[in-house]
């Protein structure tokens, strides 16, 4: 008995294995899709939250450009009397 396969039984495994791969390769192509349509869509809302927390960044820094100075001539004049 011979336990070794033959050329046509060997083609048939690698025509298989082929098969495979190419169906894994498509599978992982439209995985790959969807995750950048996700991707797209998350970086949207990261952008708009990134914007917020620059406004709110900003806010506070014209506040406090506006009244620590105020604060403080109160303080100064309050102290003095």
């Amino acid at each position: 008995m011979n336990d070794k396969p033959t050329n046509g039984e060997l083609a048939i495994m690698i025509n298989g294995l082929t098969q495979e791969v190419r169906d894994g390769n498509n599978h992982v192509k439209e995985r790959l899709a969807s995750i950048e349509s996700k991707q797209d869509h998350t970086n949207g809302r990261v952008r708009k939250l990134e914007q917020y927390k620059y406004a709110m960044i900003g806010g506070v820094a014209i506040i406090n450009l506006i009244f620590i100075p105020l604060i403080i001539s109160f303080l100064t004049k309050l102290i003095e009397k």
